[in-house]
């Protein structure tokens, strides 16, 4: 939701269909959980210099993630720059990521306590603008664990090691305008996404209703990282 031309907010949920564990029976080998809300998230986005048609932005998110139901999952802390850049049909944007893991461990069970380390996290990506319609982005994820060596290591981490996972590869954006949808009629198309939160807009919601839908493939850099992961995305701006 945008509030002012320079503050943006959202509100997210997370809910998640893990792979049983422990199951109680081979046929339940294979089985996945009930679906479940595993996390609440609350985010901020100041604009400290919004992007026109062309030119470099400037911006600072801030976010806090809430697990639900699992008191040994760690609350966390998100805060950093937005980096833009636009110029004609090319977009590069950087959300660059200090994360501080708050509270959770397991401290019933024995184990070392609250792991309160520090990440760093990264979120790129360069858009081409094809037409109003496509647009080809070739995309970077990844997080660098345990700054510092900052924080209590469980027993896992002293085993198995810190986790650092890279990912890159394109996703290809389709947007249009649903027939029925549009509340004022004949206003141009302009699609959003977190990423892109710097341009120059006053957020009045006049340009109607348009849908966004994304696809890509990307590929793991590192051994920590899986081979492959299917990115799939829906945005719905009104």
């Amino acid at each position: 939701m945008v509030l002012t031309r320079y503050f943006r907010t959202r509100v997210g949920i997370e809910y998640e269909s893990e792979r049983l564990d422990d199951p109680a029976t081979f046929a339940q080998a294979n089985s996945f959980s009930a679906l479940s809300l595993t996390e609440i998230a609350l985010e901020g986005v100041v604009i400290l210099s919004p992007v026109k048609s062309e030119g470099i932005g400037l911006g600072a998110l801030v976010e806090y993630q809430v697990p639900v139901g699992d008191p040994t999952e760690a609350s966390t802390l998100f805060f950093g720059p937005i980096i833009q850049a636009k110029r004609g049909p090319w977009d590069l944007t950087a959300n660059l990521m200090l994360v501080k893991h708050l509270r959770g461990g397991d401290i019933a069970a024995g184990r070392p306590g609250r792991d309160e380390k520090w990440d760093f996290a990264y979120a790129t990506h360069a858009q081409y603008k094809f037409s109003d319609a496509w647009t080809f982005s070739l995309e970077a994820y990844g997080t660098i664990d345990r700054l510092g060596n900052s924080g209590t290591r469980s027993d896992e981490a002293i085993l198995f090691g810190d986790h650092d996972q890279h990912r890159i590869g394109p996703v290809v954006y389709y947007t249009f305008k649903p027939e029925g949808l549009d509340r004022v009629a004949g206003r141009r198309t302009k699609a959003r996404t977190k990423a892109t939160a710097l341009d120059d807009d006053d957020g009045d919601g006049d340009e109607g209703t348009s849908v966004r839908l994304g696809l890509g493939l990307l590929f793991g850099l590192n051994q920590n990282t899986p081979d492959h992961t299917l990115k799939w995305s829906l945005e719905v701006e009104f």
